[in-house]
């Protein structure tokens, strides 16, 4: 009984920081890219609103469609490209 607790513990250990991680980097892309495009690029705000729909929709897909119907080898080579 004490081993199932402690295998419990440890993938805790190891999700809630990855998954404080990843909503992380999704959070600072999703605002760092109309930024980007506004005071650095000089996009208007119609291509700023356009950028910002896009990369929520790939955001969307690769981590909710893509992600979970690839096998692991396929996705980690998708991932990495």
């Amino acid at each position: 009984m004490r081993g199932q607790y402690l295998g419990l513990t440890q993938a805790l250990l190891i999700i809630v920081p990855l998954t404080i991680a990843v909503r992380a980097s999704n959070n600072m892309l999703m605002t760092t890219i109309p930024l980007l495009a506004r005071y650095n690029f000089h996009f208007s705000n119609t291509l700023i609103g356009l950028l910002s729909a896009l990369t929520a929709l790939m955001t969307f897909l690769s981590s909710g469609l893509v992600n979970s119907r690839l096998r692991a080898h396929s996705r980690r080579l998708i991932f990495i490209q």
